[in-house]
């Protein structure tokens, strides 16, 4: 099939119409990427994240809860298990807290990333730590903080408990 130059009035052939749109396509998938990047010298040479009590941003930093140890596990569980694309791998209980290991996959490109959370009992109130690494690549384009972003987010929401 071929169309109509407006400006000229002859035709295209094809393979160049199929030549623009294949551009035209690349143009918007650069543009909806990179409008997903907040920190360009970050998110191009890392592909990992994790929380700190010194971050900038309050939603990548541990979260204190008061809450015992078993129901603090079950808070994040709980809000994971309501996140599209996270699933829960693995429990590991230890002497100093609980260790959750999940998964989150990508929704464009399907890409896999490991989120490890821990749980530090610490005496009166647990600590709530994560991290998220990408399997592939050196740079995540911003992803693995999004990651813990979503997580701390649902966790924040699903209980009262949690303190700044």
């Amino acid at each position: 099939m071929q169309s109509t130059d407006p400006r000229r009035g002859h035709r295209i052939a094809p393979y160049r119409a199929i030549a623009v749109t294949a551009v035209a396509v690349a143009l918007t998938l650069v543009i909806v990427v990179g409008a997903q990047v907040t920190d360009w010298r970050r998110d191009l040479t890392t592909n990992v994240a994790e929380t700190s009590p010194d971050a900038v941003d309050s939603l990548l930093r541990p979260l204190p809860v008061s809450a015992p140890l078993e129901e603090a596990t079950a808070l994040v569980i709980g809000a994971v298990q309501n996140l599209p694309r996270w699933a829960l791998v693995s429990r590991t209980d230890g002497q100093d807290g609980v260790r959750l290991a999940f998964t989150r996959t990508t929704r464009l490109f399907r890409f896999v990333d490991d989120v490890t959370v821990w749980i530090d009992d610490r005496g009166d109130d647990r600590l709530i730590r994560a991290r998220s690494a990408s399997r592939v690549g050196s740079a995540d384009l911003g992803q693995n903080p999004r990651n813990l972003r979503e997580l701390f987010t649902a966790v924040r929401a699903s209980t009262p408990v949690g303190r700044d």
